[in-house]
């Protein structure tokens, strides 16, 4: 939701019953209780209630609030999911500055237990997400600062079958052809020791209900693979104001069902063919079958070598906000 900050935690959230839609029958909670509930529940407003007393009505509730979504729940938006048997190890690290302010290249290389990614973030420090087996990510949980440092380092420069890559602001693998650029060093871990959290797939069969919409997280949950996650958010976002502007400008009404669904299908097309993609991309780099490993690194290298085209998945892949003008 957004507000908690300002207005203390949510404690309740009453939504106007939906004419239509994939939901699920209201919690008993929500049914109303007395003929002033009963009120407010059947109009077109929803109600937020905090703890502590204040509360604010509303025709439209924007759900950005997570992978549980609060919202979705209370909509009773229902979802399709499958887990992925992995867990992500995430935490910040201090590398080697190798230039000014540090590098501004993201790294990601796949190994045979999963994906691992150095992403940048200034002055020298930069986050790790390790996709990787239930048993290593609590080996790796159980290491020291300096132990999982070493362990990081290891994944990235150690000789083997790994089949590397990088993208990133221009250097390395992301010039024009260039070979890939070597990671920097990783010397400890800042802050926060790492911690891991389970990776499932989940897809809401709609984003919006009467009165209710969802973006981000709230909405659908991906595999860290290629960072995708927030790209796909940032584009639920702009699609979801293109929408609302375009109802405010014609005079209709932005939190009538009709209006959300255009910005539910337009975002469930794009999202479910990324989601798809990444996921096919998952099989291919997990499978240690000989001949295809062997072309899945040549089709790598190809794609490194060929300038334009790489720019263009590049450019799609972290401009996600326009994907559905693709599909």
């Amino acid at each position: 939701l957004g507000c908690e900050l300002v207005l203390g935690d949510v404690s309740d959230l009453r939504l106007p019953r939906p004419a239509f839609g994939i939901t699920k029958p209201p919690p008993p909670a929500q049914e109303a209780s007395g003929k002033g509930e009963a009120d407010e529940a059947d109009d077109t407003m929803a109600t937020i209630r905090f703890e502590g007393g204040p509360s604010i009505r509303t025709p439209l509730v924007v759900g950005a609030d997570g992978a549980n979504s609060f919202v979705a729940r209370k909509a009773g938006i229902r979802s399709v999911s499958h887990k992925y048997g992995q867990r992500a190890v995430t935490c910040t690290v201090r590398t080697e500055v190798t230039g000014l302010g540090g590098h501004g290249t993201a790294f990601q290389r796949f190994l045979p237990t999963g994906p691992i990614a150095l992403l940048p973030v200034k002055g020298g420090f930069s986050n790790i997400v390790w996709s990787t087996t239930v048993p290593e990510a609590r080996r790796l949980e159980g290491l020291d600062a300096t132990g999982f440092a070493q362990a990081v380092n290891e994944a990235f420069h150690s000789a083997g079958e790994g089949g590397g890559g990088a993208a990133g602001d221009g250097g390395g693998a992301g010039g024009h052809g260039g070979a890939f650029e070597r990671p920097p060093a990783v010397e400890e871990v800042a802050g926060t020791s790492q911690k891991s959290f389970p990776l499932r797939m989940k897809h809401a069969f709609t984003y919006c209900q009467r009165g209710v919409v969802l973006v981000g997280d709230a909405a659908h949950s991906i595999h860290p693979l290629a960072g995708q996650g927030v790209n796909i958010g940032f584009g639920d976002v702009e699609a979801l104001v293109e929408t609302l502007e375009e109802a405010l400008w014609a005079g209709q009404n932005y939190s009538d069902p009709l209006t959300l669904e255009k910005y539910s299908q337009r975002r469930r097309r794009a999202n479910g063919a990324m989601i798809g993609t990444l996921d096919a991309v998952k099989a291919v780099y997990q499978s240690q079958f000989a001949p295809l490993v062997a072309a899945r690194n040549l089709g790598m290298g190809l794609l490194n070598a060929a300038g334009p085209l790489k720019d263009l998945v590049v450019g799609y892949a972290s401009s996600n906000a326009s994907a559905s003008k693709l599909f």
